[in-house]
């Protein structure tokens, strides 16, 4: 796995970047693959509706970040290649995608009843973070907004209260 992922990120940076989708593509495969091997390596199965769910997490991440990029005017000739309404209409499905998946994971993914109920924070993060996208210019690192909007903050906190109640307490 760390072969695949070292080469494509090499193919990524050399020119695969440059092509619209493919660069897209590459992303979730990185987010992904970062998951797998946290996953592997803290000896926990990542199902398939965790999986899911994170790829189209993946996906709603790279299409904000393109989105916000496009509409600040930055110099990267791949984003001249996406319409701004196709960005626009890959952030709605992107995001329906997040929660429909999340959702089904939290009831057929684990074996927790309750589970269901960290959909919630789940739901109102993806809509913060929807909403800050048409709002700001700086969604390029979602890694810095999440501390700095008080809004994806609470909503990460609320999930992992959540997350620690259901399978700790």
């Amino acid at each position: 796995m760390a072969g695949l992922y070292v080469l494509s990120s090499a193919a990524y940076s050399l020119w695969l970047k440059r092509i619209a989708l493919v660069e897209i593509l590459l992303f979730i495969w990185f987010y992904l693959a970062r998951v797998m091997v946290g996953g592997a390596a803290a000896g926990v199965h990542l199902s398939s509706w965790l999986t899911l769910s994170v790829i189209f997490l993946a996906l709603f991440l790279v299409v904000a970040k393109r989105y916000s990029e496009r509409r600040s005017g930055r110099p990267r000739a791949v984003l001249n290649q996406y319409p701004e309404r196709f960005l626009e209409g890959m952030l709605f499905i992107s995001a329906a995608l997040v929660m429909v998946c999340y959702g089904l994971y939290s009831i057929l993914g684990t074996e927790s009843a309750w589970t269901v109920y960290s959909t919630l924070p789940v739901l109102a993060g993806v809509m913060r973070y929807l909403q800050l996208v048409f709002e700001r210019d700086d969604i390029e690192h979602p890694e810095k907004l999440i501390f700095r909007d008080n809004g994806l903050l609470l909503c990460s906190l609320a999930w992992f209260a959540c997350v620690i109640a259901v399978f700790y307490l």
